[in-house]
């Protein structure tokens, strides 16, 4: 009998499992926006407030998921421990070095949102149903604001100084 190739084994997670994999994802997205928010801090205020609100989400989205988890009654595999691995810090000193790291944070981003999107459809827990697809939404937006970011830092020019983010430059 000839194999069908539209026959695809969907992957199919446990709630504990679709849980922990999204914590430890969201966590790592949070410690990511928080070093971003840190390294655009002397170089473009806006800029460093916006990486620090996208940070404040991620740990909105790790509440919903202990939440979520608390509701399931499902063993507490959701801690807050931190991770401590030796990263880098940097400032943005520049506006190449900005239109850099917007592009590798845009990067990040559509990965996270692709991560979401895996997860929700690896999920049979229709609890969770609500939860993954206002993720998924919020990762949209999350990709598109950045890439708003990445565009507006394009139109601004080379002699534009990003500090005071949304004041136009004098000149």
């Amino acid at each position: 009998m000839p194999h069908d190739q539209t026959d695809v084994a969907k992957l199919v997670l446990l709630p504990e499992e679709l849980l922990v994999l999204a914590n430890a994802h969201e966590r790592q997205e949070m410690n990511h926006y928080r070093r971003l928010a840190f390294g655009f801090l002397p170089f473009d205020l806006g800029m460093s407030k916006l990486m620090a609100a996208l940070g404040i989400e991620c740990e909105r989205r790790l509440d919903e998921q202990r939440q979520a988890s608390q509701r399931l009654a499902l063993p507490d595999t959701l801690t807050a421990h931190e991770t401590r691995h030796a990263k880098q810090y940097f400032f943005v000193v520049n506006r190449d070095m900005a239109m850099e790291t917007l592009t590798q944070a845009i990067a990040v981003a559509d990965y996270s949102l692709r991560f979401s999107e895996h997860l929700l459809d690896a999920n049979a827990t229709p609890e969770l149903d609500p939860m993954l697809t206002a993720f998924v939404k919020q990762k949209r937006a999350e990709c598109r604001i950045l890439q708003d970011s990445l565009d507006a830092c394009v139109d601004r020019g080379p002699k534009h100084v990003m500090a005071g983010y949304g004041r136009q430059s004098a000149g």
